[in-house]
């Protein structure tokens, strides 16, 4: 690969990285969640994976907040993706309790 496209690629994925933790930090803002969340956008499935220690904030009532959110990232990305959240206990993501 030429070093012109590595850069490229890189940029790209920084921009979209960024774009990503402002929509994350905004909703985390506005669940009142200040523990870290982590998350990965996986394409292939057509998910949004969000792993955090507390679900139900970023959910919000009545899925409101969750909602909300999926729009805005679907816009970003001009997809269909779902939100899917594992809850993490301990440190550790408890993959057997996936809140959908």
């Amino acid at each position: 690969m030429s070093k012109d496209w590595e850069e490229f690629r890189g940029d790209s994925i920084a921009y979209w990285n960024k774009q990503i933790s402002k929509v994350i930090e905004e909703w985390c803002k506005e669940a009142g969640v200040v523990s870290p969340v982590g998350y990965y956008r996986n394409s292939l499935s057509g998910y949004f994976e969000v792993y955090t220690d507390r679900p139900g904030y970023l959910v919000g009532k009545g899925g409101g907040l969750v909602k909300k959110y999926e729009q805005a990232l679907n816009e970003l990305f001009c997809s269909d993706l779902k939100i899917k959240f594992f809850e993490i206990r301990g440190g550790f993501a408890n993959l057997g309790e996936m809140v959908e």
